[in-house]
């Protein structure tokens, strides 16, 4: 039984990594704290919704947010990568929609 639950947790333990599972729970656990990285307001007119590579995709509610993130973006990014522990985000790319 118990080399049963070895090579089982050999087999999560590989899929874990080629899946990146710690490194996504780690983006997760970070966006999900999107109103103390953005703020109040911009938190409440915008939305994180994936980092792939070294981009966050954000949604916006209007043209306006997505400036104004752009004039935030540094500061987004320094937040998300302290709390990360890593230089994860240098980008963000944006996705504007008129209502919520």
């Amino acid at each position: 039984m118990d080399e049963d639950y070895k090579e089982v947790s050999k087999v999560v333990e590989k899929l874990g990594g080629k899946f990146k599972i710690e490194e996504k729970r780690k983006e997760f656990k970070v966006l999900s704290r999107w109103r103390e990285i953005a703020g109040g307001e911009m938190a409440y007119n915008t939305t994180p919704l994936f980092i792939v590579d070294d981009t966050l995709y954000v949604e916006t509610q209007g043209s306006s947010w997505c400036q104004e993130v752009m004039f935030k973006k540094d500061e987004i990014a320094g937040k998300i990568n302290h709390m990360l522990g890593s230089q994860r985000v240098k980008n963000i790319k944006f996705r504007i929609t008129e209502s919520r």
